[in-house]
């Protein structure tokens, strides 16, 4: 019990740091109301979201958005082979990088800031720490999540 809630501390100060010492950039130009949908997960994860991202698009009030994923790089092929229609735009992570490397981090989200995001989109229940570290540190008017199990 003890060692559980000394595991979770540690998690909790590690995401402190990560906030701390990683740059937020600010957005120069979300000139196109860009939707940032964030998978950083495994793939089936990411094939029970695909039907979720295709509902949401065809409704009027999303029909003329960007929307641009933010996905694990583990599983690239099979998103651009079957959902390239969906999103106008990539963007491949490799997730262990953004967990061990503040300099990868600072990479990621300086490409995010040059393509300016107006929302965030992250549909995930069980979310990671250095993952919401990473979505708070990028400039965007709305940030939409599940509150999750995460503590």
């Amino acid at each position: 019990m003890l060692r559980k809630k000394f595991n979770r501390y540690l998690l909790y100060l590690r995401e402190f740091f990560i906030t701390l010492f990683d740059k937020k950039y600010t957005s120069s130009h979300a000139t196109k109301q860009s939707i940032l949908v964030v998978r950083l997960d495994s793939w089936g994860d990411y094939i029970l979201c695909r039907n979720f991202i295709e509902g949401l698009k065809k409704l009027s009030q999303y029909k003329n958005n960007e929307f641009i994923l933010l996905g694990n790089k583990s599983w690239k092929e099979f998103a651009e082979l079957l959902d390239s229609e969906v999103y106008t735009k990539f963007i491949w992570v490799d997730v262990k990088l953004i967990v061990s490397s503040s300099s990868y981090r600072n990479e990621i989200l300086k490409q995010l800031r040059d393509i300016g995001i107006h929302t965030i989109l992250h549909p995930v229940h069980s979310r990671q720490y250095a993952v919401d570290a990473l979505i708070r540190n990028i400039d965007a008017e709305e940030k939409i999540a599940f509150k999750g199990d995460t503590r």
